[in-house]
């Protein structure tokens, strides 16, 4: 067990080592080379228009959690959560995208996905399988969370309201 704030200090130091999942440590994977390069893709494609700078660690206060998604998008105001000599975390993502491998899959389809779902401000929560051409999308809808797969390459997603194809995530690759 680690106390909230020894870990916002070691976050600090240390960012995207560990997670913080009420009260315990979890360590991180390091990313694989076609996990980098999808994330490069899917920043490339998606952040460019994001007009602030957001940290890389997520707060989920409902969940007691701390987590660095693969990419996270914000509204037009971003709200952080700042403490002097700390690690700093936002609060209220619209868009949360996981890249998963064979180890990470449970974790980022189960686990964080039930954390993620007390964010009241997220509107898409989106899967991409790093080894085959695959992308679950969870769209927030009045009646709860409607999920796409995508398999086809050619096929458009809409996230966070850019239309991007499958290939262009595994471009590259």
């Amino acid at each position: 067990m680690i106390t909230e704030e020894d870990f916002l200090k070691q976050a600090l130091l240390e960012a995207r080592k560990w997670e913080y999942h009420q009260g315990k440590l979890v360590n991180l994977e390091s990313a694989s080379a076609r996990h980098q390069h999808i994330q490069q893709n899917l920043e490339k494609l998606l952040l460019k228009t994001q007009k602030d700078e957001v940290p890389l660690l997520l707060f989920v206060p409902l969940a007691d959690v701390y987590a660095y998604p693969d990419v996270m998008l914000a509204g037009p105001t971003p709200i952080i959560y700042e403490e002097p000599s700390q690690a700093t975390a936002l609060l209220n993502p619209t868009t949360i995208i996981e890249i998963y491998s064979t180890n990470t899959k449970v974790m980022d389809s189960q686990q964080k996905w039930a954390f993620y779902q007390n964010i009241i401000s997220l509107q898409q929560y989106v899967m991409i399988d790093e080894q085959r051409p695959l992308l679950q999308m969870f769209t927030k809808h009045e009646q709860g969370w409607k999920l796409e797969v995508i398999k086809d390459l050619e096929k458009v997603a809409i996230i966070d309201e850019k239309k991007i194809t499958l290939g262009e995530v595994y471009e590259g690759i």
